[in-house]
């Protein structure tokens, strides 16, 4: 058997009106309306993000952030610490272990349990 292809020929029409369902949506509709990008806004975010920068360059802090930091919070001395020295300095880690012995339990359970089925 021979092969021979078989062109079919298609006319193809373009219709350059917006459908419906596009109604301000395509390309046409969008270049004719572009946004308009403000730079310098007036609003009551930009006042409150400039009021806050001068606040942070004054050096005074807030008495909001004096409350709620108290003067056991050191950042710095935390810091200076090893990764494991910090874990123990967390109030949770006196749990660590019976948490662990906890877990361990669970599993030895679960692995009969699943053994006997």
């Amino acid at each position: 058997m021979a092969h021979t292809e078989i062109e079919d020929e298609l006319d193809v029409e373009i219709q350059e009106d917006e459908a419906p369902f596009f109604a301000g949506q395509t390309k046409r509709t969008l270049d004719l309306s572009p946004i308009k990008i403000v730079k310098a806004p007036d609003g009551s975010l930009n006042r409150a993000a400039l009021a806050s920068a001068s606040l942070a360059k004054a050096g005074e802090v807030p008495s909001w952030i004096q409350s709620t930091f108290n003067k056991a919070t050191t950042f710095e001395e935390i810091m200076s610490l090893r990764i494991q020295d910090q874990r123990k300095s967390l109030p949770l880690y006196k749990l660590r272990d019976p948490l662990l012995k906890a877990i361990n339990e669970v599993c030895i359970l679960l692995s009969h349990f699943t053994n006997n089925l």
